[in-house]
């Protein structure tokens, strides 16, 4: 069967252009998957700054409220601050949510929710003194 040249020659041929049709399957399929991973990552990452972003806009509005109210103590900036306050703690539950936060990460959020709970306290001391 393969005793000539010329059928040698074939049947390297078509050996050589399975495995170019094998190589270029398996460099799209890699290509395929990366794209994915790709566009998982990004989604993650602009989930995490859409939040982040989120979450410093709640604890700016908290402190600007904090700090009108110990100005001008009014129902109004009272209910604007715990509003601020909790939906900063919302936009917190929704980042830990995120998948594929690293432990650094995750310390992050945690010092922020503490720093966020130590400016609570002082400003609702200082609203309690205020109010007397």
């Amino acid at each position: 069967m393969l005793g000539s040249l010329r059928s040698k020659v074939i049947a390297t041929m078509a050996l050589l252009i399975t495995l170019v049709f094998v190589i270029a399957v398996i460099g799209v399929t890699s290509i395929r998957a990366l794209d994915r991973s790709v566009d998982h990552e990004l989604s993650l990452v602009l989930a995490g700054s859409q939040l982040s972003n989120d979450l410093v806009g709640s604890a700016t509005a908290e402190i600007r409220a904090g700090e009108e109210y110990l100005v001008r103590q009014t129902p109004a900036l009272r209910a604007e601050f715990l509003r601020s306050g909790d939906s900063a703690y919302a936009y917190q539950h929704r980042y830990r949510e995120i998948g594929g936060l690293t432990t650094a990460d995750r310390v992050t959020l945690n010092r922020i929710a503490i720093s966020q709970a130590k400016a609570e306290v002082a400003y609702a001391t200082a609203q309690a003194l205020a109010d007397l």
